[in-house]
């Protein structure tokens, strides 16, 4: 998907990269980021300043650039948004056509009738199936995705939906839970 889908589109709507001025190399300055901070204090930079042989404003700007190095291009978060975009419009869609023909979309009383015997059609299956598996990748690939400072966030929000979608299935609150994912799909779209 993001190398013959969102980088042509990327293209097509101009998403362009910044040119980035890279840090100079500097073994000591580099080994400090790596091993210390990316964000020094003043007497670290004074320090650090007198050991690379460069002024303190160096540093500084050192440490800014090599910093900006580290961040995800314009690109690479367009290729990820454009992606969830694609999955969470399309899990809208796919839910409001399982959903629309049911009683219980019109009638909330419907989604407890017969509770806790209530069949199950197959396209609740699959819904149910397809949204849990995308969230698991989300967990699972987190760790190779561009690091936000939402991480712990958005590993606790993954985490949290896996268990919610997991209990109203074994609950037997399907018609509850495919009312709600539809919900949460709704809006999840609109957010990427």
């Amino acid at each position: 998907f993001p190398r013959y889908v969102a980088t042509p589109l990327a293209a097509l709507l101009n998403v362009k990269e910044k040119v980035r001025l890279k840090a100079t190399p500097n073994a000591v300055l580099e080994k400090f980021y790596a091993a210390t901070t990316k964000h020094p204090k003043q007497a670290e930079v004074e320090m650090l300043s007198k050991k690379s042989g460069c002024t303190v404003r160096q540093v500084e700007r050192w440490f800014r650039r090599r910093r900006n190095q580290d961040r995800p291009s314009l690109l690479k978060k367009f290729r990820e948004a454009s992606w969830r975009f694609t999955f969470y419009l399309i899990a809208f869609i796919a839910g409001m056509a399982v959903i629309v023909d049911k009683p219980w979309f019109y009638d909330l009383r419907e989604v407890w009738k017969g509770y806790p015997i209530q069949s199950m059609l197959p396209s609740q299956y699959w819904y149910y199936m397809i949204e849990l598996s995308f969230y698991w990748s989300l967990l699972f690939s987190i760790a190779s995705d561009v690091k936000r400072k939402d991480f712990k966030e958005q590993i606790i929000h993954h985490v949290a939906t896996i268990i919610l979608i997991s209990f109203s299935w074994f609950a037997n609150y399907i018609r509850a839970g495919t009312l709600i994912m539809a919900l949460h799909d709704s809006s999840d779209y609109l957010l990427e």
